[in-house]
């Protein structure tokens, strides 16, 4: 706005003073030219800068998008403001009505993606989750711990859980190829519908009948509570069955909804053996979800769809309104086919209230007028840890560096006590050029991947970081400022290594999803492409070590889509290390130990479980141990730095925490709070290690980490026995100023700049020209006149 206003202002006193001129006063003709250039080079001077600096006024959607595939209020939301959503196959809580959140993870030890979410009416506490591959788990406290609830199935790819309203034991879950299960006390499961893929449930609120619906339209109908089942309609060509929802006087009207998968919404008043479309108005037919609200004297239905959002149905007018203001699309949902909007959550209060929840491709929305108006809620927070760096010399100088999911870089110089933004200069106009990128569409860029202290930092102050796309930064004044550096190629994922011999060899090494890895012998100004491993597989983030005799034996080891790969050659070709279930596996942390020259050994965690070599990876042994469960999924690894001497190393188990070792792998005992989230959060990509020992541990037992839904790191002083939690003060690098905005324009718009100003001293020189040629034709015809 104020260079807008600046340059306003200036056209305004342009036109003024040239309409002064233009006067035929020998007073304004004796010296009006030279005026007049200087006012018409000013004026395109200004217009370039301020063309270059409105340029840099970059404005870009406030972050990556967050999936959230399901929601559920609490029944007594209206009192407690309780609900929990799967957002990028994590489990949040928030007990604000999504103001905050808190990440679930204690015994949720799955290896697919959540699928399903349903909670008790009866008994707030009491929730059913679903996973891929991982089946079902249950928890009767309200998500704090759970439990894997298996017993009887014989399909583990569980999609939908459908808990009755009259009783918390009474549980329907769906399967991908054998049926329909219930259990009658929530813990055993026996089949009750075969080999057909169900894709909705309903119970009636005032009886014993059920209905279901599958894959292919057919529904199907019980009186005893789902023990037996009767085919008795199917509804051509609509799809799958979305939902289904029975008014609350079922056993009198017989009156239900169905929502489809592409024929829109039905309306049964003979309970679902005929049916009738409702669909005036609805322009978007692929219905996500379907739910009713009823009063005395009408009811009304909400409804979800694929693009459109939020839709409502009133009986009288019998038409569909849509309300969808607020809720947003990301184009990246049809690019991928997925839904823009799925799951709809009313609160218990919503005639009152008007309290729903939305979730989709985008994020997670809230109405708190009955669908009038949406705000989008934050749940994948920017301000999310993704990594923690310790200074090789925090004995003396006390220093970790700390980067969030977008935007964040923080450094400490006491142990953690206070941290401080270092991320000043890192504005967007860096990152992005407006004029390459549609920017109401375009993702903040600075979404850090990975952060290192040079090794010598103690003398050379240098920090590096990454981020997901392309990008090296680097800082040599403790991360006051930085340089940005262009990978030689597009790229994802830039994980780092830096020689142990930095001071020395001036070595940092990048490795990318992709597979590229790339070489910098000039301390990080720049990178040549050296060599290329297996690219990772789906959206895993590669892993990279140096040995710590680095430049005597020139070896690396890096992860790829095939495993672990080794290179003795300082990355210029690579050898394959594993094959079976490492192979097969993902997620993998690499772990080398301090005393590797004499050793070699390496510890790595995958989703397929714990790896140990000693034979410098020629051949590996499993680490098994009942602490670790039955196909355990490691999602983190860390080594002691004494590890000569302690033979210590820490493993994150999914679902299980924090695990130690002080004897090499051969028991385990778990360590500090088992509530306690020490991993990455899923789907946030990243190179961080989220458990680090400090260099100096087997003196201060130090240790650091992070793996919250918030913006905080944990700290323990006592081996990891107890936890200390730092807040981390969220801080955004903001718009520059108009000083900054002008050095950003002429660092980043040197050659246009220079091109601009050669064509305004040209177009300069023809109006001198031509008005000095006007200036004597009139002195002359003033001459004549006098």
């Amino acid at each position: 706005m104020t260079m807008l206003y600046l340059y306003q202002t200036f056209i305004s006193a342009f036109f003024s003073g040239s309409l002064n001129l233009i006067s035929f006063s020998k007073r304004s003709l004796g010296g009006g030219s030279n005026s007049l250039l200087t006012r018409i080079l000013s004026l395109l001077f200004l217009t370039i800068v301020c063309v270059l600096c409105l340029n840099c006024q970059v404005v870009l959607a406030h972050r990556p998008h967050d999936v959230v595939t399901r929601v559920e209020l609490s029944p007594t939301f209206s009192q407690d403001q309780t609900l929990y959503i799967i957002v990028r196959n994590n489990l949040f809580k928030s007990v604000n009505r999504g103001d905050s959140w808190a990440r679930l993870t204690n015994g949720l030890d799955t290896h697919g993606e959540l699928q399903s979410l349903a909670i008790s009416n009866s008994d707030k506490k009491i929730l059913f989750i679903s996973a891929r591959e991982s089946g079902i788990y249950r928890t009767e406290d309200a998500g704090s711990s759970w439990i894997q609830s298996n017993s009887g199935l014989a399909d583990l790819n569980v999609h939908l859980v459908v808990i009755s309203p009259q009783s918390s034991t009474t549980v329907f879950a769906a399967t991908a190829t054998k049926g329909l299960y219930k259990t009658d006390d929530g813990v055993s499961w026996y089949q009750t519908i075969p080999d057909v893929k169900i894709t909705a449930v309903a119970f009636s609120s005032d009886s014993q009948t059920v209905l279901a619906s599958d894959e292919l339209g057919n529904f199907y109908r019980s009186e005893n509570l789902g023990d037996t089942w009767t085919k008795i309609a199917t509804l051509q060509r609509v799809g799958s069955i979305r939902a289904i929802v029975l008014e609350p006087d079922f056993s009198d009207s017989q009156t239900a909804f169905v929502a489809t998968e592409k024929d829109g919404v039905y309306l049964t008043q003979d309970g679902a053996y005929s049916f009738q479309p409702v669909n005036q108005g609805l322009s978007d037919r692929r219905i996500m979800d379907l739910l009713t609200v009823s009063d005395k004297d009408n009811y009304t239905v909400l409804a979800s769809t694929w693009n459109d959002g939020y839709w409502k149905y009133n009986s009288d007018r019998r038409t569909w309104i849509q309300s969808s203001k607020g809720l947003s699309r990301d184009k990246m949902g049809d690019e991928l086919k997925l839904p823009h909007f799925e799951d709809l959550e009313i609160s218990d209060a919503f005639a009152t209230d008007g309290i729903a929840f939305l979730g989709g491709f985008d994020g997670l929305f809230r109405t708190e007028d009955s669908g009038s108006d949406w705000i989008e809620l934050e749940t994948l927070s920017t301000a999310t840890i993704i990594d923690l760096e310790i200074s090789l010399d925090y004995k003396n100088d006390a220093t970790l560096a700390v980067a969030s999911y977008v935007g964040g870089l923080y450094i400490s110089e006491d142990g953690g006590t206070t941290l401080t933004p270092i991320n000043q200069n890192l504005f967007l106009q860096r990152f992005i050029s407006s004029s390459s990128r549609d920017d109401e569409e375009a993702q903040d860029p600075r979404r850090f991947f990975d952060l290192a202290f040079s090794p010598s930092y103690s003398s050379d102050h240098s920090l590096f970081a990454t981020i997901l796309w392309s990008r090296f930064l680097r800082s040599t004044n403790n991360g006051r400022d930085w340089s940005i550096i262009q990978l030689p190629r597009e790229v994802r994922g830039l994980t780092m290594a830096i020689s142990p011999n930095f001071a020395v060899d001036k070595t940092i090494y990048i490795s990318t999803q992709g597979g590229f890895v790339f070489r910098s012998t000039n301390s990080g100004r720049t990178f040549k492409e050296v060599s290329k491993v297996d690219s990772q597989i789906n959206n895993n983030s590669p892993s990279l070590v140096l040995s710590p005799t680095f430049t005597v034996d020139k070896t690396l080891f890096a992860t790829g889509g095939k495993g672990i790969y080794k290179s003795v050659d300082r990355g210029e070709n690579w050898q394959l290390l594993t094959e079976g279930k490492i192979q097969a596996g993902s997620n993998i942390q690499l772990a080398i130990s301090p005393n590797y020259p004499e050793d070699k050994a390496l510890v790595v965690s995958t989703s397929n479980g714990l790896f140990l070599t000693h034979d410098d990876g020629r051949t590996w042994q499993e680490i098994v141990d009942p602490a670790l469960g039955e196909e355990p999924f490691i999602e983190g690894v860390a080594i002691s730095p004494d590890y000569v001497n302690d033979k210590t190393f820490l493993v994150s188990v999914r679902g299980r925490g924090l695990l130690r070792t002080v004897d090499q792998g051969q028991s385990f005992q778990p360590l500090g709070n088992q509530f306690l989230s020490l991993s990455k959060v899923h789907n946030i990509p990243s190179a961080g290690y989220a458990v680090q020992f400090s260099p100096n541990y087997a003196v201060d037992r130090t240790l650091f980490g992070f793996g919250s839904a918030t913006s905080e790191i944990f700290k323990s002083t006592d081996g990891g026995n107890t936890w200390d939690i730092i807040s981390v003060q969220r801080n955004e690098t903001g718009q520059p100023n108009f000083i900054q905005s002008v050095k950003l324009s002429l660092a980043l718009h040197y050659r246009k700049l220079v091109k601009g100003l050669l064509v305004a001293t040209l177009a300069g020189g023809i109006a001198y020209l031509l008005l000095r040629s006007v200036r004597r034709r009139k002195i002359s015809f003033l001459r004549d006149e006098g």
